[in-house]
């Protein structure tokens, strides 16, 4: 598990990570790393990229829409409602089914212990969060359905319905990848957002939080951060907001859902884009400092690691991937990654093994994790470390923690 124990604490400059990541750096430690790089680039060329003995992993699997089950949703473009359109209009034993294959072939080794990356992102599981599509459409086959309702009833009978068949179909496909792959930590791609902690009580959400392994919280850069010589003035002048809602926000968030035992690999695209029309930089490759952002800034809000996502279906475009990879991915990781390794020996030399949270005292919280762990081996709660979490464990978090 890693130790969440950052030197800066939030709303970290831009100016401060960058100082830090280009340093000359202490070289190549040991030990292995708390925060990590993975790969999980998409496309027919994906295979094709040389990663030159960067220090990222090849070691996580994406399933999109089209790939995984028989997926519903509302085509932006035409309207055209595919596999149901909505949630409960969906066949569930039929996509369960369509999963099941897919998964089994996709990943044919039953021990694989990598990441897993679903990204189911045309509707959310929530009412009020998810496209207005998707509740307008809902009413509306209620209506027609039970033309007797008033519009209050058809919006609370909509909501239940949606939300209910939501969940049973994310629950559903997300148990049945842990039933097949159990070694595999599955997830989905860009949960949670900032936003979604403003959704009502906890319950409403914790059903998703609870059923998932891992948290792939996006921090990609689209409509915020766009070098000053595509668009003058806007990269700065949209850097707070970025920090606020991608880093600040979403990173926050899934640390806090995924507690001390589970990983947030944050998900980032090394590309600009926007929703709006002017679409004509969309593909660029994100420039140094905003690189340098996205592949270090995680560090200090206590995400574990990176997956780097791109699509690369044609060689043209890997080509361009690839010298990007050469000049910029992979020098870049290596220096992030020579300064975790430094600070985790340092923080590892410093560390009071009572305090397992590494919050810098010795406290209940300590206590309540080394209970937590009796029976088992684990390695931060095994104080003494003789192999097992026991009573003399305990005590010696209380003696620590009294006096």
């Amino acid at each position: 598990m890693q130790q969440h124990i950052r030197g800066f604490g939030w709303r970290c400059p831009l100016a401060a990570i960058v100082s830090i990541a280009l340093g000359t750096g202490p070289g190549a430690l040991a030990s292995e790393p708390s925060y990590t790089f993975h790969y999980g680039v998409s496309g027919d060329e994906a295979g094709s990229i040389d990663l030159g003995g960067a220090p990222i992993e090849r070691d996580v699997f994406m399933f999109f829409e089209h790939t995984l089950g028989l997926y519903p949703r509302i085509d932006q473009q035409n309207g055209r409602w595919i596999n149901g359109g909505l949630p409960q209009r969906a066949d569930l034993d039929a996509h369960l089914g369509a999963c099941l294959n897919e998964i089994l072939e996709a990943i044919p080794d039953p021990e694989w212990d990598g990441f897993v990356v679903i990204d189911y992102e045309s509707w959310t599981p929530w009412w009020e969060d998810t496209p207005r599509r998707y509740r307008n459409a809902t009413i509306e086959d209620l209506r027609e359905r039970m033309p007797y309702l008033t519009d209050e009833e058809l919006e609370t009978i909509g909501r239940q319905e949606y939300e209910a068949a939501a969940r049973q179909l994310m629950e559903g496909t997300i148990d049945l990848g842990r039933a097949l792959r159990p070694e595999a930590r599955w997830g989905y791609w860009s949960y949670p957002k900032a936003r979604h902690a403003l959704l009502g009580d906890n319950e409403q959400t914790q059903w998703l939080w609870d059923a998932s392994d891992a948290f792939y919280p996006s921090v990609y850069m689209t409509d915020y951060l766009v070098p000053d010589w595509m668009e003058p003035g806007l990269g700065q002048a949209r850097y707070e907001t970025y920090i606020e809602s991608d880093f600040d926000g979403n990173l926050a968030v899934a640390r806090q859902v995924a507690g001390p035992d589970r990983p947030v690999l944050a998900f980032a695209w090394p590309r600009y884009g926007r929703n709006n029309e002017n679409q004509w930089y969309r593909l660029h490759l994100i420039e140094h400092e905003h690189l340098n952002l996205m592949l270090f800034g995680p560090y200090f809000w206590d995400a574990d690691g990176v997956i780097l996502w791109d699509n690369l279906p044609q060689p043209g475009i890997a080509n361009a991937f690839q010298e990007y990879v050469d000049e910029e991915i992979g020098p870049m990781t290596r220096q992030i990654n020579d300064y975790v390794v430094e600070q985790d020996q340092q923080n590892e030399e410093e560390r009071i093994p009572q305090d397992v949270n590494s919050d810098g005292s010795v406290n209940t919280s300590d206590l309540a994790y080394v209970i937590s762990k009796l029976g088992t081996d684990d390695e931060l709660a095994d104080i003494n470390g003789d192999g097992i979490v026991d009573t003399s464990d305990v005590i010696s978090v209380i003696n620590a923690f009294t006096g």
